[in-house]
């Protein structure tokens, strides 16, 4: 799916350029749920949140993440949503034994979508597909809507 015609990253949105390649270090996914763990025991936290640059780009990655975090963390996952609508990417993250919470996090709707994301409404369309497959999954999951950017009707 091309989302976007200038070739940015279809799934990466935010309101500071996220497009820098060379910056940021790549870790294995023991060191980033070790590092998790390591905040939440630190801060006494019992739920721990994945969001920004678009947790669900990396697919194998988020698996594995996932697979070491204990059943006593709700791990929420915040994206928003369109890779999750790709064929059995919902079912992976509904086989593990401590699925997360996911919250899909909607930036606009109508025509302002993509002049807020960049995107074409064809993400639009996708990120509403991956609301109604999860409305049949048993994933926790609930829908966050960044309010300034939708009309009244919308809302």
């Amino acid at each position: 799916m091309d989302f976007f015609p200038d070739n940015h990253c279809q799934c990466v949105w935010s309101q500071k350029t996220a497009w820098h390649p060379r910056k940021g270090s790549w870790y294995a996914a023991d060191q980033v749920s070790k590092a998790l763990l390591n905040l939440a025991r630190k801060n006494q936290c019992q739920k721990i949140r994945l969001s920004g640059g678009e947790p669900t780009l990396c697919q194998d990655h988020l698996l594995a993440v996932l697979l070491q975090i204990p059943d006593y963390i709700t791990f929420i996952l915040e994206t928003n949503g369109i890779l999750l609508s790709e064929e059995g990417y919902i079912q992976s993250l509904e086989a593990l034994s401590n699925p997360p919470y996911v919250r899909v996090s909607l930036k606009a709707g109508g025509t302002l979508f993509s002049q807020v994301t960049g995107a074409s409404m064809e993400a639009y369309q996708t990120q509403l597909k991956t609301i109604d497959l999860l409305k049949y999954s048993t994933l926790p999951f609930n829908v966050a809507i960044m309010e300034e950017f939708f009309t009244s009707v919308e809302v």
